[in-house]
């Protein structure tokens, strides 16, 4: 079936909803929906858009959906940013989806590695999708992790790089 558009009526609104109309015949939109443990449409949707987003304006390759039964038939996708890029964890949630440190921490217990199943995922790239199906990315490790190079807080002066 069609995903239902529930948007406030806007310039951007009717865009949308020919987006969501087209997309309904869309082969990766209706295997979405026929996979086993779905949830919800509205999860579906969420994944889906950030599917797209990914596929189309950010040029990730080998997306795959997957169902993670063990926290409660959550959705995520894998895929590679870039052909010789190692395949990475994408979790989409929704702008008012509810996120914690302890969720979090259940993501890392439960998510593998795409390359190397045996393992945790390194990383996990979380896709929020707001509701004008704008995606923001962030990526989110287990534990803590220095920053790659030294922070200059505002006001602070750049001491030269040792020749």
């Amino acid at each position: 079936g069609e995903p239902q558009c529930r948007l406030q009526p806007s310039h951007h609104s009717q865009r949308i909803c020919t987006t969501m109309a087209a997309y309904a015949q869309h082969p990766r939109w209706i295997a979405l929906l026929q996979m086993p443990g779905l949830p919800s449409r509205a999860v579906a949707h969420v994944s889906f858009q950030v599917f797209l987003d990914l596929t189309e304006a950010k040029r990730w390759s080998e997306l795959e959906f997957h169902v993670l039964p063990a926290l409660g038939n959550r959705v995520y996708l894998s895929g590679r940013e870039r052909a010789e890029a190692p395949r990475e964890v994408i979790l989409p949630v929704g702008i008012t989806d509810s996120l914690s440190p302890a969720l979090f921490s259940s993501f890392f217990e439960h998510l593998r590695d795409p390359e190397s199943p045996s393992n945790p995922a390194a990383s996990i790239v979380i896709a929020i999708l707001g509701p004008d199906t704008t995606a923001v990315y962030y990526r989110i490790y287990s534990g803590l992790r220095p920053p790659p190079e030294k922070i200059v807080l505002e006001g602070e002066s750049v001491p030269p790089k040792p020749r």
